[in-house]
């Protein structure tokens, strides 16, 4: 048996999820295995046979029981993590310990480490594995067609992640009003899963500028379908855009900064600086045809087979 666990909340957005959700979808068909999902509701809420999700209390106690009751073993993804979730982790039946996460490896200490950068290195006795090559990309993006990417930018998609914690959506939203340089550019605001319904509420009341439409809903296959050009915070829909061939912009943000320089450094993605700044830069940028372009090394980088590698690499440890 392995256990799969991971958040999905308002404060911790939508990457931790998507990222298990992928391995353990692949997993699954060969190995029994259990997905459990701390979120913010109030009751447990099984999703399918093996997906359950609930409050951190009642999903702690059922992971908890399966632990107790035999050896198995546990990947999990957490941005954060406390003194009763690393008692499961270092509990005795749990054989071997995956970890997807950079921020939490250094107390979990897992056998097994995956990630796309470097910026965070466990302890020698962590078997990792490092790079690009294990970045998650969710089936719905490895459904689309990949395109060439666009030296002619109409329509830029800003997408701040699931929750957008430093609402950067609003001051975006604000910046781009006030900037007249990107008058002749369409963007089209995708509001996260994850977004409270006082924002949602006050985004569809809000008396936005003519250039700029909303999409309230989850449907990244038609917010990647319309868009030449991606304005976010260096979080997974970096590594999806680059996948399709969809320019890439980012702005820096908290703990989301270093992720933003290492990947303009390294994929060449546009850094528009802090959020304060962002729509003057992107001003210059566009209307001096400099975005990054998706060369054919990028492509090669970001090949979509990351989840399969590391779903290979757990089975055989694990089969």
């Amino acid at each position: 048996m392995i256990i799969f666990y991971t958040v999905l909340t308002n404060k911790s957005g939508m990457g931790n999820y998507i990222r298990t959700r992928q391995i353990y979808n692949q997993v699954k068909e060969t190995i029994e295995a259990q997905l459990f999902v701390q979120t913010d509701d109030i009751k447990l809420k099984k999703i399918n046979d093996k997906e359950i999700h609930g409050p951190k209390h009642l999903i702690r106690k059922d992971v908890f029981g399966i632990v107790k009751s035999g050896s198995c073993y546990l990947v999990s993804d957490f941005p954060s993590i406390d003194g009763e979730d690393l008692d499961i982790h270092s509990h005795r039946n749990i054989l071997l310990t995956f970890s997807l996460n950079d921020s939490t490896v250094s107390l979990i200490n897992p056998d097994y480490y995956f990630n796309t950068d470097d910026l965070i290195i466990p302890s020698p006795q962590t078997k990792s594995f490092v790079g690009f090559q294990y970045q998650i990309i969710r089936d719905e993006v490895l459904n689309l067609e990949r395109k060439k990417p666009s030296r002619v930018i109409q329509k830029i998609g800003v997408m701040f992640g699931g929750s957008d914690p430093g609402n950067l959506t609003e001051q975006f939203i604000s910046l781009i009003k006030n900037c007249t340089g990107l008058n002749k550019f369409h963007f089209l605001i995708l509001v996260g899963e994850k977004f409270s319904q006082h924002r949602v509420k006050k985004l569809k009341e809000s008396n936005c500028c003519f250039n700029v439409s909303f999409l309230f809903s989850s449907d990244l296959i038609k917010f990647y379908n319309e868009i030449d050009c991606l304005i976010n915070m260096g979080g997974m829909s970096t590594y999806e855009a680059l996948y399709l061939g969809i320019n890439v912009c980012s702005v820096e943000w908290e703990y989301m900064t270093p992720y933003v320089r290492i990947q303009n450094k390294r994929l060449g993605t546009s850094n528009l600086g802090a959020i304060s700044d962002s729509a003057n830069n992107l001003s210059k940028l566009l209307n001096l045809f400099k975005t990054n372009s998706n060369n054919v090394v990028t492509r090669k980088i970001i090949d979509g087979l990351g989840s399969k590698r590391i779903s290979k690499i757990i089975m055989e440890v694990c089969g």
